[in-house]
């Protein structure tokens, strides 16, 4: 069960309704009947490329956050792009966080999923560069894939597509891919080997580096040390401040008591580190047997007593009424 006021179970909800009245040609989606946060869909490859004949299939898995973090994206059907059975790199994959929008959905991801199939792989995580001729060999063969999780198959999973579908596709393909900026691949392999001896290569990740994203610039070895070394002095420039900062503190704690709390506090300071003995503590006198039943015997000599005073005292009253 499902805490349906959570903010993404809502918004997870809201996007099953409206897949469930989009019947469109070229993409559908749904989650799994017992994990509403892995959906499985099946998209139409883009006109006018070697997949155009071609139906896939794969996952989708969303993050506990969703919206507000991007999904995974995992290819089932073998197509020639991207690797099966594996999460791939794109903008608007978790790949890529720094690209996602909260206000992007599911068909968001997929109509950029299709739009980005026909581009190079450039290396990517989960990426494949197969010859056009190989693409278009396994676009027909991936009509006949079934899906061992789901029980979709390819060739049923979508509607017969129309030149005017074609067209809206085409647009919806250009309108979203001018929203998602062209991320750089992300890569799963080593850091080349630096060309020259003493000097470090760096790889340029961020669009905005001054070096081309992806690649590699020499920085020399005393550079780099300089670098740290300066950051060293920082640190402890740091501490060295922190501590002095401290010792005003605590002048300034001392400089506003009266004369036997200065002294009370500095030998609190002073103290610290000192380990203060336990004050023993005084045992109660064990009582002997003899004074035990000592202590009994006048108990019930005073009980005896006070017995007697108030027969007395009846027999009195008594004497007195007749």
């Amino acid at each position: 069960m499902y805490n349906m006021n959570n903010p993404s179970i809502k918004r997870i909800m809201r996007e099953v309704k409206e897949m469930n009245k989009d019947i469109n040609p070229h993409y559908t989606a749904k989650p799994l009947e017992d994990n509403l946060f892995e959906w499985h869909f099946t998209i139409r490859g883009p006109p006018d490329s070697p997949f155009e004949n071609g139906i896939y299939h794969g996952r989708i898995i969303l993050p506990a956050d969703y919206p507000f973090k991007p999904p995974n994206i995992v290819l089932l059907t073998p197509n020639g792009r991207f690797e099966v059975n594996k999460k791939i790199c794109l903008s608007m994959s978790a790949y890529h966080p720094e690209f996602w929008q909260p206000g992007w959905s599911i068909r968001t991801v997929l109509v950029a999923l299709i739009g980005f199939m026909p581009s190079k792989g450039e290396g990517a995580i989960g990426a494949l560069d197969y010859t056009p001729e190989e693409r278009i060999v396994m676009a027909k063969q991936s009509l006949e894939y079934k899906c061992p999780l789901c029980g979709s198959c390819n060739r049923e999973a979508l509607p017969e597509e129309t030149e005017e579908d074609r067209q809206k596709i085409q647009e919806q393909i250009d309108e979203t891919k001018s929203q998602i900026p062209q991320a750089p691949p992300a890569t799963d392999s080593k850091e080349e080997a630096p060309s020259v001896s003493g000097a470090i290569a760096v790889t340029a990740a961020d669009p905005s580096a001054t070096i081309a994203p992806g690649m590699t610039m020499e920085i020399p070895e005393a550079q780099v040390m300089d670098q740290i070394k300066t950051e060293q002095n920082e640190d402890d420039q740091r501490n060295s401040n922190t501590n002095v900062n401290i010792e005003d503190n605590r002048n300034n704690i001392l400089e506003g008591q009266g004369p036997r709390q200065r002294r009370n506090e500095e030998r609190q300071i002073n103290n610290d580190d000192q380990i203060v003995a336990p004050v023993p503590t005084q045992k109660a006198p064990v009582m002997t047997e003899e004074e035990y039943q000592n202590k009994i015997a006048k108990r019930r000599l005073d009980i005896a007593i006070n017995i007697i005073v108030v027969l007395i005292f009846l027999l009195l009253a008594r004497s007195l009424f007749h």
